[in-house]
Protein backbone atom coordinates (compact mmCIF):
# COMPACT_ATOMS: atom_id res chain seq x y z
CA UNK A 1 0.00 0.00 0.00
CA UNK A 2 1.48 3.42 -0.66
CA UNK A 3 0.87 5.84 2.33
CA UNK A 4 0.29 9.25 1.70
CA UNK A 5 2.92 12.48 2.47
CA UNK A 6 2.80 12.30 6.58
CA UNK A 7 1.50 15.27 7.94
CA UNK A 8 0.03 15.39 11.95
CA UNK A 9 -3.24 14.46 10.86
CA UNK A 10 -2.74 11.86 8.55
CA UNK A 11 -0.22 10.37 10.95
CA UNK A 12 -3.13 10.66 13.99
CA UNK A 13 -5.15 8.44 11.10
CA UNK A 14 -2.94 6.21 10.23
CA UNK A 15 -1.88 5.20 14.13
CA UNK A 16 -5.47 4.66 14.63
CA UNK A 17 -6.30 2.83 11.55
CA UNK A 18 -3.52 0.25 12.57
CA UNK A 19 -5.14 -0.27 15.87
CA UNK A 20 -8.38 -0.78 14.20
CA UNK A 21 -7.43 -2.92 12.38
CA UNK A 22 -5.65 -5.26 14.74
CA UNK A 23 -8.89 -4.88 16.88
CA UNK A 24 -11.14 -6.12 13.78
CA UNK A 25 -8.38 -9.05 13.12
CA UNK A 26 -8.55 -9.56 16.91
CA UNK A 27 -12.60 -10.01 16.29
CA UNK A 28 -11.95 -12.58 13.87
CA UNK A 29 -9.67 -14.41 15.91
CA UNK A 30 -12.40 -14.98 18.85
CA UNK A 31 -15.34 -15.87 16.17
CA UNK A 32 -17.48 -18.79 17.94
CA UNK A 33 -18.62 -21.55 15.93
CA UNK A 34 -16.17 -21.23 13.87
CA UNK A 35 -13.51 -23.24 11.80
CA UNK A 36 -10.45 -21.34 13.25
CA UNK A 37 -6.69 -22.67 11.29
CA UNK A 38 -4.62 -22.95 14.21
CA UNK A 39 -6.35 -22.13 16.90
CA UNK A 40 -9.37 -23.99 17.27
CA UNK A 41 -12.31 -25.96 15.13
CA UNK A 42 -15.85 -25.09 14.78
CA UNK A 43 -16.92 -25.28 18.57
CA UNK A 44 -19.87 -25.41 20.98
CA UNK A 45 -22.66 -26.83 18.64
CA UNK A 46 -24.01 -28.14 21.64
CA UNK A 47 -24.88 -25.32 23.37
CA UNK A 48 -28.55 -24.47 23.77
CA UNK A 49 -31.25 -21.82 24.83
CA UNK A 50 -34.61 -22.75 25.77
CA UNK A 51 -37.70 -20.91 25.52
CA UNK A 52 -40.15 -21.42 28.43
CA UNK A 53 -42.71 -22.80 26.00
CA UNK A 54 -39.93 -25.88 24.95
CA UNK A 55 -38.05 -24.55 21.60
CA UNK A 56 -34.71 -24.84 21.95
CA UNK A 57 -31.83 -22.94 19.43
CA UNK A 58 -28.04 -23.86 19.52
CA UNK A 59 -26.39 -20.67 20.14
CA UNK A 60 -23.11 -21.25 18.76
CA UNK A 61 -21.78 -17.93 16.77
CA UNK A 62 -21.28 -14.59 17.34
CA UNK A 63 -17.68 -14.33 19.62
CA UNK A 64 -16.57 -15.41 22.72
CA UNK A 65 -15.67 -12.91 25.23
CA UNK A 66 -12.15 -11.92 25.49
CA UNK A 67 -11.79 -13.62 28.99
CA UNK A 68 -12.94 -16.79 28.70
CA UNK A 69 -15.90 -18.66 26.04
CA UNK A 70 -18.85 -16.10 27.20
CA UNK A 71 -21.39 -15.38 25.28
CA UNK A 72 -23.94 -12.67 25.29
CA UNK A 73 -26.13 -10.34 23.40
CA UNK A 74 -24.99 -7.25 25.10
CA UNK A 75 -21.68 -7.89 24.27
CA UNK A 76 -22.15 -8.99 20.93
CA UNK A 77 -24.75 -6.15 19.84
CA UNK A 78 -22.33 -3.30 21.74
CA UNK A 79 -19.18 -4.89 19.09
CA UNK A 80 -21.40 -4.61 16.00
CA UNK A 81 -22.72 -1.21 16.72
CA UNK A 82 -18.78 -0.49 17.03
CA UNK A 83 -17.96 -2.25 13.73
CA UNK A 84 -20.93 -0.69 12.07
CA UNK A 85 -20.12 3.08 12.95
CA UNK A 86 -16.29 2.50 12.28
CA UNK A 87 -17.70 1.13 8.72
CA UNK A 88 -19.71 4.38 8.28
CA UNK A 89 -16.88 6.70 9.06
CA UNK A 90 -14.84 5.28 6.50
CA UNK A 91 -17.57 4.53 4.19
CA UNK A 92 -15.95 6.12 0.81
CA UNK A 93 -12.84 6.68 1.92
CA UNK A 94 -11.12 3.06 2.42
CA UNK A 95 -12.92 0.24 0.70
CA UNK A 96 -10.79 -2.43 1.91
CA UNK A 97 -11.50 -1.25 5.24
CA UNK A 98 -15.22 -0.71 4.94
CA UNK A 99 -15.43 -4.40 3.28
CA UNK A 100 -13.82 -5.61 5.95
CA UNK A 101 -15.70 -4.36 8.94
CA UNK A 102 -19.05 -5.28 7.10
CA UNK A 103 -18.22 -8.89 6.83
CA UNK A 104 -16.92 -8.82 10.65
CA UNK A 105 -19.90 -6.94 11.91
CA UNK A 106 -22.35 -9.57 10.06
CA UNK A 107 -20.88 -12.03 11.98
CA UNK A 108 -22.15 -10.56 14.72
CA UNK A 109 -25.18 -9.55 13.52
CA UNK A 110 -26.23 -12.74 11.91
CA UNK A 111 -25.81 -14.44 15.82
CA UNK A 112 -28.10 -12.20 17.05
CA UNK A 113 -30.84 -12.46 14.11
CA UNK A 114 -30.31 -16.44 15.03
CA UNK A 115 -30.43 -16.14 18.69
CA UNK A 116 -33.80 -15.05 19.10
CA UNK A 117 -37.29 -16.64 18.85
CA UNK A 118 -39.18 -13.94 17.51
CA UNK A 119 -41.72 -13.09 20.52
CA UNK A 120 -39.27 -10.86 22.58
CA UNK A 121 -37.47 -14.20 24.01
CA UNK A 122 -34.04 -14.39 23.24
CA UNK A 123 -30.80 -15.54 24.11
CA UNK A 124 -29.36 -13.13 26.98
CA UNK A 125 -26.28 -14.86 28.01
CA UNK A 126 -24.33 -17.74 29.21
CA UNK A 127 -20.86 -17.94 30.96
CA UNK A 128 -19.08 -20.51 29.26
CA UNK A 129 -15.73 -21.92 30.13
CA UNK A 130 -14.91 -24.96 28.33
CA UNK A 131 -14.44 -26.16 25.05
CA UNK A 132 -16.90 -28.99 24.77
CA UNK A 133 -17.21 -31.88 22.05
CA UNK A 134 -19.71 -30.89 19.99
CA UNK A 135 -21.59 -34.10 20.82
CA UNK A 136 -25.72 -33.75 21.92
CA UNK A 137 -26.75 -35.84 24.77
CA UNK A 138 -23.11 -36.39 26.82
CA UNK A 139 -21.95 -34.49 30.28
CA UNK A 140 -20.29 -31.28 28.79
CA UNK A 141 -23.70 -29.96 27.32
CA UNK A 142 -24.39 -26.37 28.18
CA UNK A 143 -27.72 -25.00 28.33
CA UNK A 144 -29.44 -21.63 29.40
CA UNK A 145 -33.21 -20.16 29.58
CA UNK A 146 -34.10 -17.33 27.21
CA UNK A 147 -35.64 -14.56 28.20
CA UNK A 148 -37.36 -11.06 27.30
CA UNK A 149 -35.38 -7.73 28.89
CA UNK A 150 -36.00 -4.62 27.31
CA UNK A 151 -32.31 -4.52 27.33
CA UNK A 152 -31.33 -7.23 25.28
CA UNK A 153 -34.19 -6.24 22.77
CA UNK A 154 -33.16 -2.55 22.84
CA UNK A 155 -29.44 -3.55 21.83
CA UNK A 156 -30.45 -5.88 19.40
CA UNK A 157 -32.58 -3.58 17.72
CA UNK A 158 -29.69 -0.87 17.43
CA UNK A 159 -27.36 -2.93 15.99
CA UNK A 160 -29.84 -4.34 13.37
CA UNK A 161 -31.21 -0.80 11.94
CA UNK A 162 -27.67 0.30 11.97
CA UNK A 163 -26.98 -2.85 9.96
CA UNK A 164 -29.54 -2.58 7.52
CA UNK A 165 -28.59 0.28 5.12
CA UNK A 166 -24.84 -1.16 4.76
CA UNK A 167 -26.86 -4.07 3.50
CA UNK A 168 -29.44 -2.70 1.59
CA UNK A 169 -27.65 -3.08 -2.01
CA UNK A 170 -25.17 -6.05 -1.43
CA UNK A 171 -27.77 -8.55 0.20
CA UNK A 172 -31.57 -6.70 -0.18
CA UNK A 173 -32.90 -10.28 1.91
CA UNK A 174 -30.42 -9.88 4.78
CA UNK A 175 -31.14 -5.84 4.87
CA UNK A 176 -34.78 -7.21 5.15
CA UNK A 177 -34.21 -9.31 8.17
CA UNK A 178 -32.01 -6.85 9.79
CA UNK A 179 -34.86 -4.42 8.88
CA UNK A 180 -38.07 -6.20 10.12
CA UNK A 181 -36.10 -7.43 13.10
CA UNK A 182 -35.29 -4.01 14.56
CA UNK A 183 -38.78 -2.75 14.15
CA UNK A 184 -39.94 -5.76 16.17
CA UNK A 185 -37.63 -5.69 18.81
CA UNK A 186 -37.62 -2.16 19.62
CA UNK A 187 -41.22 -2.91 20.02
CA UNK A 188 -40.55 -5.82 22.23
CA UNK A 189 -38.43 -4.00 24.47
CA UNK A 190 -40.97 -0.82 24.79
CA UNK A 191 -44.05 -2.85 25.59
CA UNK A 192 -42.15 -3.94 28.67
CA UNK A 193 -39.68 -1.02 29.63
CA UNK A 194 -41.68 -0.29 32.85
CA UNK A 195 -41.28 -3.67 33.81
CA UNK A 196 -37.07 -3.35 33.81
CA UNK A 197 -37.44 0.28 35.32
CA UNK A 198 -36.14 0.78 38.64
CA UNK A 199 -34.51 3.61 40.95
CA UNK A 200 -31.17 2.29 40.02
CA UNK A 201 -31.28 1.93 35.83
CA UNK A 202 -33.84 4.55 35.02
CA UNK A 203 -31.22 6.84 33.28
CA UNK A 204 -28.98 4.25 31.18
CA UNK A 205 -32.45 2.14 30.48
CA UNK A 206 -34.18 5.43 28.83
CA UNK A 207 -30.64 6.66 27.55
CA UNK A 208 -30.53 3.65 25.60
CA UNK A 209 -34.22 3.48 24.55
CA UNK A 210 -33.68 6.96 23.01
CA UNK A 211 -30.76 6.11 20.98
CA UNK A 212 -32.38 3.22 20.16
CA UNK A 213 -35.75 4.77 18.88
CA UNK A 214 -33.53 7.84 17.06
CA UNK A 215 -31.81 4.44 14.81
CA UNK A 216 -35.07 3.04 13.82
CA UNK A 217 -36.18 7.02 13.05
CA UNK A 218 -33.06 7.23 10.81
CA UNK A 219 -33.87 3.35 9.36
CA UNK A 220 -37.51 3.92 8.54
CA UNK A 221 -38.17 7.97 8.78
CA UNK A 222 -41.25 7.20 10.70
CA UNK A 223 -41.93 10.05 13.16
CA UNK A 224 -43.74 7.13 15.50
CA UNK A 225 -39.42 6.34 16.64
CA UNK A 226 -39.39 10.27 16.68
CA UNK A 227 -42.39 10.50 19.19
CA UNK A 228 -40.80 7.54 21.30
CA UNK A 229 -37.42 9.38 21.41
CA UNK A 230 -38.76 12.79 22.29
CA UNK A 231 -40.48 11.37 25.55
CA UNK A 232 -37.65 8.97 26.38
CA UNK A 233 -35.31 11.63 26.26
CA UNK A 234 -37.62 14.14 28.92
CA UNK A 235 -36.89 10.52 31.46
CA UNK A 236 -33.06 11.28 31.14
CA UNK A 237 -32.93 14.58 31.48
CA UNK A 238 -34.80 14.78 34.35
CA UNK A 239 -32.27 12.70 36.10
CA UNK A 240 -29.98 14.94 35.46
CA UNK A 241 -27.96 17.51 37.71
CA UNK A 242 -27.93 21.10 35.69
CA UNK A 243 -27.39 23.43 38.28
CA UNK A 244 -24.22 23.44 39.52
CA UNK A 245 -23.01 22.00 43.21
CA UNK A 246 -21.80 25.41 44.64
CA UNK A 247 -21.77 23.72 48.11
CA UNK A 248 -18.83 21.17 46.46
CA UNK A 249 -15.44 22.66 46.48
CA UNK A 250 -15.31 21.94 42.86
CA UNK A 251 -18.80 23.31 41.74
CA UNK A 252 -19.67 20.20 39.26
CA UNK A 253 -22.84 20.48 37.20
CA UNK A 254 -24.29 18.02 34.21
CA UNK A 255 -23.93 14.52 35.90
CA UNK A 256 -26.41 12.40 36.19
CA UNK A 257 -28.35 10.37 38.17
CA UNK A 258 -29.48 7.09 38.20
CA UNK A 259 -32.73 7.89 38.19
CA UNK A 260 -34.96 11.47 37.90
CA UNK A 261 -35.25 10.42 41.76
CA UNK A 262 -31.81 11.55 42.40
CA UNK A 263 -30.85 9.08 45.11
CA UNK A 264 -27.47 8.05 43.86
CA UNK A 265 -24.94 9.56 41.20
CA UNK A 266 -24.78 7.43 37.95
CA UNK A 267 -21.28 5.16 38.07
CA UNK A 268 -19.49 2.62 36.43
CA UNK A 269 -16.87 0.02 37.70
CA UNK A 270 -17.13 -2.24 34.65
CA UNK A 271 -18.39 -1.73 31.20
CA UNK A 272 -19.70 2.05 30.82
CA UNK A 273 -22.96 3.18 28.76
CA UNK A 274 -22.29 6.83 29.91
CA UNK A 275 -22.22 8.18 26.01
CA UNK A 276 -25.74 6.79 25.74
CA UNK A 277 -27.24 10.21 27.22
CA UNK A 278 -24.90 12.43 25.38
CA UNK A 279 -25.71 10.67 21.80
CA UNK A 280 -29.48 10.32 22.09
CA UNK A 281 -30.13 14.21 22.71
CA UNK A 282 -27.16 14.63 19.94
CA UNK A 283 -28.70 12.82 17.53
CA UNK A 284 -32.62 14.44 18.91
CA UNK A 285 -30.92 18.10 17.64
CA UNK A 286 -29.31 16.59 14.31
CA UNK A 287 -32.78 14.83 12.98
CA UNK A 288 -35.18 17.56 15.11
CA UNK A 289 -34.09 20.63 15.15
CA UNK A 290 -37.14 22.74 15.43
CA UNK A 291 -38.89 20.60 17.92
CA UNK A 292 -40.19 22.26 20.98
CA UNK A 293 -37.82 20.50 23.22
CA UNK A 294 -34.70 21.93 21.43
CA UNK A 295 -33.72 24.14 24.28
CA UNK A 296 -33.83 21.30 26.56
CA UNK A 297 -31.62 19.21 24.55
CA UNK A 298 -29.03 21.87 23.96
CA UNK A 299 -29.11 22.60 28.01
CA UNK A 300 -28.74 19.53 28.52
CA UNK A 301 -25.91 18.58 26.69
CA UNK A 302 -23.90 22.08 27.54
CA UNK A 303 -24.23 20.99 30.98
CA UNK A 304 -22.84 17.44 30.34
CA UNK A 305 -19.83 19.10 28.49
CA UNK A 306 -19.29 21.93 31.84
CA UNK A 307 -18.87 18.41 33.49
CA UNK A 308 -16.17 17.32 31.54
CA UNK A 309 -14.89 20.56 31.34
CA UNK A 310 -14.84 20.99 35.07
CA UNK A 311 -13.13 17.56 35.69
CA UNK A 312 -10.86 17.29 32.99
CA UNK A 313 -7.88 18.87 34.51
CA UNK A 314 -8.16 16.72 37.44
CA UNK A 315 -5.44 13.78 36.32
CA UNK A 316 -3.36 15.85 34.83
CA UNK A 317 -0.14 15.29 33.10
CA UNK A 318 -2.15 12.19 31.47
CA UNK A 319 -5.00 14.08 30.17
CA UNK A 320 -7.87 11.38 31.18
CA UNK A 321 -11.22 11.50 32.57
CA UNK A 322 -11.74 10.80 35.72
CA UNK A 323 -14.72 7.66 36.94
CA UNK A 324 -17.53 9.68 38.61
CA UNK A 325 -18.52 11.21 41.80
CA UNK A 326 -19.53 8.95 44.85
CA UNK A 327 -21.25 9.75 48.01
CA UNK A 328 -20.23 8.23 51.36
CA UNK A 329 -22.89 5.67 52.80
CA UNK A 330 -24.77 5.38 49.56
CA UNK A 331 -24.02 2.43 47.46
CA UNK A 332 -26.32 -0.61 46.30
CA UNK A 333 -24.11 -4.03 47.22
CA UNK A 334 -27.22 -6.39 44.97
CA UNK A 335 -25.26 -8.59 42.65
CA UNK A 336 -22.28 -7.59 43.37
CA UNK A 337 -19.24 -9.88 45.03
CA UNK A 338 -15.46 -9.53 45.55
CA UNK A 339 -13.99 -11.82 43.73
CA UNK A 340 -15.07 -15.35 43.84
CA UNK A 341 -18.55 -15.95 45.35
CA UNK A 342 -17.06 -17.53 48.42
CA UNK A 343 -15.49 -14.22 49.65
CA UNK A 344 -19.04 -12.74 50.10
CA UNK A 345 -20.89 -9.62 49.55
CA UNK A 346 -18.32 -5.96 49.91
CA UNK A 347 -19.00 -4.02 53.32
CA UNK A 348 -19.94 -0.50 53.64
CA UNK A 349 -16.18 0.28 55.37
CA UNK A 350 -14.61 -0.68 52.42
CA UNK A 351 -16.98 0.94 49.91
CA UNK A 352 -16.80 4.26 52.55
CA UNK A 353 -12.94 4.19 52.54
CA UNK A 354 -12.36 3.63 48.65
CA UNK A 355 -14.17 6.51 48.72
CA UNK A 356 -12.89 8.99 50.73
CA UNK A 357 -9.92 7.98 48.56
CA UNK A 358 -10.89 10.21 46.14
CA UNK A 359 -10.74 14.14 45.43
CA UNK A 360 -13.07 15.40 48.63
CA UNK A 361 -15.66 17.56 47.12
CA UNK A 362 -17.41 17.97 50.38
CA UNK A 363 -17.77 16.03 53.46
CA UNK A 364 -20.13 13.22 52.31
CA UNK A 365 -19.11 13.71 48.30
CA UNK A 366 -15.64 12.73 46.71
CA UNK A 367 -14.20 12.91 43.16
CA UNK A 368 -12.53 9.00 42.42
CA UNK A 369 -10.19 8.93 39.39
CA UNK A 370 -10.49 4.75 39.22
CA UNK A 371 -14.29 3.40 39.98
CA UNK A 372 -15.14 1.90 43.57
CA UNK A 373 -14.41 -1.68 42.32
CA UNK A 374 -14.37 -5.36 43.93
CA UNK A 375 -14.53 -6.93 40.77
CA UNK A 376 -14.06 -6.60 36.66
CA UNK A 377 -11.47 -4.10 37.81
CA UNK A 378 -9.74 -2.09 35.09
CA UNK A 379 -10.39 1.27 33.77
CA UNK A 380 -9.95 1.86 30.51
CA UNK A 381 -14.10 0.39 29.38
CA UNK A 382 -15.25 3.06 32.16
CA UNK A 383 -13.75 6.12 30.34
CA UNK A 384 -14.20 4.97 27.07
CA UNK A 385 -18.13 6.40 27.89
CA UNK A 386 -16.73 9.65 28.56
CA UNK A 387 -14.55 10.20 25.98
CA UNK A 388 -17.08 9.00 23.39
CA UNK A 389 -19.14 11.34 24.79
CA UNK A 390 -16.98 13.99 24.41
CA UNK A 391 -15.97 12.71 21.00
CA UNK A 392 -20.32 13.15 20.28
CA UNK A 393 -20.13 16.85 21.81
CA UNK A 394 -17.30 18.04 19.94
CA UNK A 395 -18.68 16.93 16.68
Amino acid sequence: MQWPTATADTSREHASRSTAWHTLNFFFSERCGFDQPGIHQECHQDVFAYHPDGRSMNIAGGWHDAADLTQGTGNTAESCIALLEMAGAVQGKDSIFYERLLEEARWGVNWILRTRFGDGYRLGGLIIGIWTKNIRGDKDDMQTEARNTPTDNLKAASSCALAAPHFEKKDPVFARWCRNSAIEDFQFAIDLLDTQRTEQNETELYALATVTAMRLYRLTQDVYYLDWATRLARTVMAGQQLEKRTDWKIPLRGFFYESSRKKRILAYYHQSQEHLMAEGLSMLLTDAPTHPDVPLWKASCEAYADYLRGISQLIEPYGILPSAVYEVDNTDYKNLYHEGEQVGLPSLEEYNAQVRNGIPLSKDFYLRRFPVAYQFRGFHAVVMGKAKAAFILAR
